[in-house]
């Protein structure tokens, strides 16, 4: 009878903590390092990753950072075009760390253009440091925001 009771007073107290714990069914990200991207012309708005107008090859175009002799490559691939969406040519960028100055977008021999970004780390209750991509700086000029689900490119 004694082991009984000390059972069922070992499931109230487990019962009674878990029950308390609002963290319980969370799964955390740590960190996130990706963003998408949709590649366009400033003139007319025309794709330049995909499509009939497209003038780069999504398999020639790098993602990188430098830091002193170290080149560190970010894997990208293209995102699939949901149903009733115009974004057909999203590229999504795997950046693997918080790179540390610029990054580069390389198109092609000749075309390479410059990404600064800024992260955001926020503490939170259950998670601890969580740490994202608030925002892009474009070329040193244009300014992409994080609320945007997709960053477009206007080159």
């Amino acid at each position: 009878m004694k082991n009984i009771l000390i059972f069922s007073f070992i499931v109230f107290i487990t019962l009674s903590f878990w029950s308390c714990n609002k963290c319980r069914y969370l799964d955390c990200i740590f960190s996130d390092y990706c963003a998408q991207f949709r590649i366009v012309s400033k003139a007319n708005g025309n794709d330049l990753i995909f499509g009939i107008n497209s003038i780069y090859d999504k398999n020639k175009i790098k993602f990188f950072s430098l830091n002193g002799n170290d080149t560190t490559f970010f894997q990208h691939s293209p995102v699939p075009r949901y149903l009733n969406s115009d974004r057909d040519s999203i590229l999504k960028v795997y950046y693997n760390s918080e790179p540390k100055g610029l990054t580069f977008i390389k198109f092609n021999n000749v075309d390479v253009d410059t990404l600064t970004i800024t992260y955001l780390t926020k503490n939170t209750e259950c998670c601890g440091n969580v740490t994202t991509i608030s925002k892009f700086l474009y070329n040193n000029t244009n300014e992409i925001g994080s609320n945007d689900e997709v960053r477009e490119l206007k080159k």
